[in-house]
């Protein structure tokens, strides 16, 4: 299993893999693999008791020092655009739009090679304002997804926030759901 969580400082904080959801927190610094990500995978996967594996780097760099089809599933929720300033930069501060769309498809390219041919991934991406209007971003990515890298898009799931943020604007509603995109690979065994 990988997860995904991104951070403020790099495109991607760490990555998690392990045997359950249950074993994804660090006992220590030391549990965090910060250089040569292709040999601690490969330890870790000869290892016969699992355990979480950390990997904390660039998305990209990190996802390309891993064998192709080698993770079974992935969920990811990347800052969103335009919503944050994070100190050292990162993913979620580009000018436009399309660049941020750009960026995380780069991710998600190499997402697409290490995941097994009956693996998934989810994204939740919440949605922006480019001045009164909003831009659909998690479409915008979906479609990327799907209409230039052949992602299959199998389902959206409404996460219903039941305490969204607050929402200061008199001039629309408040956005008190995000969505959460379900893709497979084009050669997943089920299609």
């Amino acid at each position: 299993m990988t997860i995904m969580d991104y951070t403020e400082s790099t495109s991607i904080g760490e990555t998690v893999i392990g045997s359950s959801p249950t074993q994804c927190c660090p006992r220590s610094s030391d549990d965090i693999v910060s250089e040569n990500f292709r040999q601690a995978f490969i330890v870790h996967q000869s290892a016969t008791i699992k355990s979480p594996l950390l990997l904390n780097g660039d998305a990209v760099a990190v996802l390309r020092a891993l064998p192709d089809g080698c993770i079974d599933f992935t969920m990811t929720s990347p800052p969103y655009w335009g919503k944050r300033e994070y100190e050292n930069g990162g993913i979620g501060l580009e000018n436009d739009y399309r660049d941020f769309v750009k960026h995380l498809a780069t991710v998600f390219a190499e997402l697409k090679r290490v995941l097994k041919p009956e693996g998934s991934f989810w994204l939740n991406l919440g949605d922006s304002y480019n001045g009164k209007g909003l831009v659909g971003v998690p479409w915008r990515v979906a479609f990327e997804l799907v209409d230039n890298q052949g992602w299959i898009l199998r389902n959206s799931v409404i996460w219903n926030k039941l305490k969204g943020g607050m929402d200061n604007s008199k001039d629309r509603l408040g956005n008190v759901h995000e969505n959460l995109v379900t893709t497979y690979p084009p050669r997943h065994p089920l299609f």
